[in-house]
């Protein structure tokens, strides 16, 4: 049986619109089990920050778990 590892995130998101009329979304990010908030100004923003988080690889990739799955 092979042991793979893999990382995962668990965050809490929240999207809001402080003003319904327009089309602006703000988002926040905290890590589960923390106290680790990441604010945004747009979805862009967000998403940019997702993208970057999930490219980083190594032992120093902040804020990650790694897990042991069995493979059969």
């Amino acid at each position: 049986m092979q042991k793979m590892a893999y990382r995962y995130h668990a965050f809490l998101l929240r999207v809001w619109q402080e003003d319904p009329g327009q089309n602006e979304w703000r988002a926040s990010l905290e890590a589960a089990g923390s106290d680790q908030r990441q604010g945004f100004g747009s979805l862009a923003e967000l998403l940019a920050y997702l993208e970057a988080m999930t490219q980083q690889s190594g032992p120093d990739a902040a804020n990650h778990t790694q897990i042991k799955r069995s493979t059969q």
